[in-house]
């Protein structure tokens, strides 16, 4: 049923609703679970010590919020970045350290794995 105001504008049936969960596509979500949420456990902690610690840096912060805010956001993104990186690093010591036990075996089963994806 629409709403009377849709006929009073000539809209003759109801506009379909935006589909909420395309927000949570691969586009958006994998950049989100990768690079800020890891970056910003690792960034808040310390941000929030550094206001304790120094009073001063807590009356810049209260300030200046957008421009917190922003530097906050950029060292979100470069901490996220560095722990991506470091964790990428650390995968592949330990896919050279199971090929090493397992004599190749690993690669090959994961190779065979990603064929049978496609």
């Amino acid at each position: 049923m629409l709403c009377p105001f849709f006929f009073a504008i000539g809209v003759k049936e109801a506009p379909l609703m935006p589909n909420f969960f395309s927000a949570f596509t691969n586009d958006v979500f994998r950049p989100l679970a990768t690079l800020l949420i890891p970056g910003a456990i690792g960034v808040s902690t310390w941000f929030i010590a550094l206001i304790w610690q120094f009073p001063a840096m807590n009356d810049l912060v209260k300030r200046n919020h957008a421009d917190s805010g922003f530097v906050l956001l950029l060292a979100t993104i470069f901490a996220g970045m560095v722990l991506e990186d470091f964790g990428a690093r650390w995968e592949v010591r330990l896919d050279r350290w199971a090929d090493a036990r397992t004599d190749n075996e690993h690669t090959k089963n994961w190779r065979r794995y990603l064929r049978w994806l496609t």
